[in-house]
C-alpha cells in the first residue's frame, strides 16, 4: 500500500518562531506542504558566535497549506561554502517574544530581519535603479508629523546629492496645493489619508499625474536617531522606487523595479493585500486619481514596532550607498 505522508498542523500558529546561529549571514527557509507547494523566504543578519530570534509570520507563506506543512528547510544558497548552521525551534513562543523585547535583545531580529519571500535585486541591479532615480529629478513629500525638523535639513541635503531629488515637508493636505509644481515627477506620502482630504485634493492641477502612498501614522519623534534615519531612509527608499515604476514593471513580477519595492513594503502591506494590485495601482496613470486614492485608504501601510528600524533593510542600504 501506499506510505502515508508525514505532516503537522502548524494552521493555528500566526508566526513560527525559531533560533539561528551559524557562519553563513543569509538563508534562505522553505516550506512544503503535503501536495508539494513550495515558498521560501530569507532571513538575514544571522552570526556565528550569537543566536538571534526570528519571528516568521506564516501569512506571507499564501501558497501553502498549513494544515498538512511536511517539511521546513533551511538552506544556504551558494557554491563551495563550508561551516554550520545551527536552527532550534523556539517554544513557549509568547514568553520568548516578551522576554526579548522587554530586555531589548535580538528586538531587530524579531521585527526587521525577516525580509519575507520577495528576494531584493542583485546589488548591482539596485545602483541601477540609483541611476535612473538620479535621472528623473523627482520631488518627494513628507508630512512634517513624520520628519521632526531636526532631520530635515540633513535629508534634504542627502536626498539632493544622492538621487538629485528635492524633498518637501507639507504641514497639511491643503499645503500641497501650493507647493506641487511639477505633478508628473511627483509623490507625496500621505498619513491615514481620509475622504475628506481626497475632497481637499481635487483641487490640486494635474492630480491625475501624481502619485500618493498612504501609511499609518508613526510616532517618530520618539524613536531614537539611529532607528528615526533607518526609518526614514527606507520611507524616502519607497517614495522614490513607487515614483520611477511603470507599468510594464509593474506587470513584470522578476523585473529588478517591482522586486525592489516588494521586498520594501510587504512588510508593511497586509497579507490580506494583493502585492501585484498594490503596485499596479501606484503605476497606472491612466485610472481615475480618485479610484486610485480610494484604493490607497483601504489598503493603507502599516506602522511597524519602533524596533523593526534599528536595523536598515538591506535593499535600502545599497540603495543609499549608490
Amino acid at each position: 500500500g501506499t506510505i502515508p505522508v508525514e505532516t503537522a498542523n502548524l494552521s493555528g500558529q500566526s508566526q513560527i518562531i525559531i533560533g539561528l546561529k551559524g557562519n553563513s549571514p543569509r538563508v534562505k527557509m522553505e516550506i512544503e506542504d503535503a501536495w508539494g507547494n513550495k515558498q521560501a523566504a530569507y532571513l538575514e543578519g544571522i552570526e556565528p558566535d550569537v543566536e538571534k530570534i526570528w519571528a516568521v509570520p506564516t501569512a506571507y507563506f499564501k501558497n501553502i497549506d498549513f494544515t498538512k506543512t511536511r517539511f521546513i528547510m533551511f538552506i544556504i544558497e551558494g557554491e563551495n561554502i563550508s561551516g554550520q548552521l545551527i536552527v532550534r525551534s523556539v517554544q513557549d513562543a509568547h514568553a520568548m517574544l516578551d522576554r526579548t523585547t522587554k530586555d531589548g535583545l535580538a528586538a531587530a531580529a524579531i521585527a526587521g530581519a525577516f525580509w519575507g519571500y520577495h528576494r531584493k535585486p542583485d546589488d548591482l541591479d539596485i545602483l541601477g535603479l540609483a541611476n535612473r532615480i538620479r535621472s528623473a529629478a523627482l520631488e518627494v513629500f513628507v508630512p512634517a508629523s513624520q520628519m521632526p525638523k531636526n532631520t530635515v535639513a540633513k535629508f534634504r541635503h542627502l536626498t539632493k546629492n544622492i538621487f538629485n531629488a528635492r524633498l518637501s515637508v507639507y504641514s497639511d493636505i491643503e499645503h500641497l496645493k501650493n507647493i506641487i509644481k511639477n505633478p508628473g515627477r511627483s509623490i507625496v506620502m500621505t498619513v491615514d489619508l481620509t475622504e475628506d482630504d481626497i475632497s481637499s485634493l481635487r483641487g490640486i492641477e494635474g492630480l491625475g499625474r501624481i502619485r500618493f502612498m498612504n501609511f499609518e501614522r508613526v510616532d517618530a519623534a520618539s524613536m531614537e536617531s539611529r532607528e528615526l534615519e533607518n526609518y526614514l531612509a527606507e520611507m524616502i527608499s519607497v517614495l522614490l522606487v513607487a515614483r520611477i515604476i511603470e507599468r510594464k514593471d509593474a506587470e513584470d513580477r522578476s523585473s529588478p523595479i517591482y522586486r525592489m519595492l516588494a521586498c520594501m513594503l510587504e512588510k508593511y502591506l497586509s497579507p490580506t493585500n494583493d502585492m501585484d494590485s498594490y503596485i499596479l495601482n501606484i503605476a497606472d496613470d491612466n485610472v481615475s486619481p480618485i479610484t486610485r486614492l480610494r484604493y490607497i485608504i483601504t489598503t493603507i501601510l502599516r506602522a511597524l514596532p519602533i524596533a523593526v528600524y534599528k536595523t536598515i533593510h538591506p535593499a535600502v542600504s545599497v540603495l543609499w550607498s549608490a
